[in-house]
């Protein structure tokens, strides 16, 4: 049994904001102030945050060493390419963990899906492959590469000026252009599914939990991440993600939160007591499956 467990996710996963926490007379920036102003944070915010974030609360239960991405922010490809870097140290991507283990190391694997279109969307098309991405908002897919690799097999992505060629594609195939969507939940989840396959074949266990409910549907068809679906518990309800709980009880995002010490803005990150609910989850979860 290792005594690592590697906690993968976004911002949700990393702890924005709980630094709103900290007992100081220094003024901390609003979520505006952090993400838009580059405004520098108090010392021992990260370490409240570190202390706070639901990766601590669960490992300091099973006396484990918590493995977390350096960066904010993320996508489930980020969270694939963190989770390969650490167990590859010779991998690109080192902005995302200067650490290294051994399968034996690491216990769990906890995967916190974000949002899809954080994402891109890959297919081949005449022997070449092309990746669309959504900037800056996150929401539309509006930028086409195309995929080339140098000789030392780096990734190089080249700007594409129009989108003919992925019409070209979905009319070989006979898709719409509305089947996009669909067709890219499945190729995500697929990779998650994957991934977390291969490391339980190395002797790891993996868990998987949901910010938002886009992901839900092809999660509960998938027979393999059904079994590892963390569902969340508070107030003797079950929610099956942090967006459902969040509509019922707001107070649990930072910017709704009367308890924090400071002015969060917009922060609608989990708030402390979120980050609580989360860590009991999961625990519940690790020891009933």
């Amino acid at each position: 049994m290792g005594d690592h467990i590697i906690f993968a996710g976004c911002s949700f996963t990393w702890g924005q904001g709980l630094w709103s926490y900290l007992e100081t007379d220094e003024h901390v920036p609003s979520y505006e102030e952090y993400i838009f102003e580059n405004m520098s944070l108090p010392t021992g915010s990260y370490e409240l945050r570190d202390k706070l974030r639901f990766p601590t609360l669960v490992s300091n239960h099973f006396n484990k060493t918590p493995v977390v991405k350096i960066p904010n922010g993320g996508s489930e490809y980020e969270s694939i390419k963190f989770i390969n870097k650490l167990f590859n140290p010779s991998d690109g991507d080192s902005f995302l963990t200067s650490q290294s283990l051994n399968y034996e190391d690491v216990d769990y694997i906890i995967l916190q899906t974000s949002q899809i279109y954080r994402n891109y969307f890959s297919f081949d098309y005449l022997g070449d492959e092309y990746r669309i991405t959504s900037t800056p908002n996150c929401e539309n897919l509006d930028r086409i590469t195309k995929v080339v690799y140098d000789t030392d097999k780096n990734i190089h992505e080249n700007e594409i000026a129009n989108f003919d060629i992925l019409y070209k594609w979905l009319d070989d195939n006979e898709y719409s252009i509305d089947a996009l969507t669909s067709i890219m939940h499945d190729q995500v989840l697929d990779k998650v599914e994957t991934t977390l396959k291969f490391y339980e074949s190395k002797g790891i266990q993996t868990r998987i939990l949901c910010w938002q409910n886009e992901q839900l549907s092809l999660i509960f068809k998938s027979d393999f991440l059904s079994k590892r679906f963390i569902p969340l518990e508070y107030e003797n309800q079950v929610f099956n993600s942090i967006e459902d709980m969040y509509r019922q009880y707001p107070e649990l995002m930072l910017t709704k939160d009367p308890t924090v010490l400071h002015d969060p803005g917009s922060d609608s990150h989990p708030s402390k007591k979120c980050h609580q609910i989360i860590s009991n989850s999961i625990i519940k979860h690790i020891y009933t499956k």
